[in-house]
């Protein structure tokens, strides 16, 4: 299991789906053509999988450590919070995909896009 500080690093995430750095935020160009925005919701649906694919190998690795079922005295918190990670990892490709889709097939661009534009 990852170390509590790098998971809670690795889990978190910006509300619009802005890829994270280190330092923060990443510094992105605002987007001036249809392409940008396309280029930019792919790269958000993208993250996104990464994101969900990492919880849930956390969620599976926390499942794993219990084979008979019945988990340690401290079992049961950690599948709480990696089911927790694993939940606002779907919910996080779930919008993700939504964007995308509603760009592509209603030509909808999001309002934080806009601004940054």
């Amino acid at each position: 299991m990852a170390h509590p500080a790098r998971r809670k690093r690795r889990m978190q995430v910006h509300k619009n789906l802005i890829p994270i750095t280190e330092g923060g935020v990443a510094k992105l160009k605002p987007p001036q053509s249809e392409k940008d925005f396309l280029d930019i919701l792919i790269r958000h649906v993208v993250n996104a999988t990464t994101f969900e694919n990492r919880a849930n190998e956390e969620f599976n690795a926390a499942m794993n450590q219990f084979p008979t079922g019945l988990p340690y005295p401290n079992g049961a918190q950690q599948i709480k919070t990696t089911s927790a990670h694993l939940l606002s990892a779907r919910k996080m490709l779930e919008i993700a995909r939504n964007r995308l889709d509603d760009f592509i097939n209603k030509g909808s661009v999001p309002e934080d896009l806009k601004r940054s534009g």
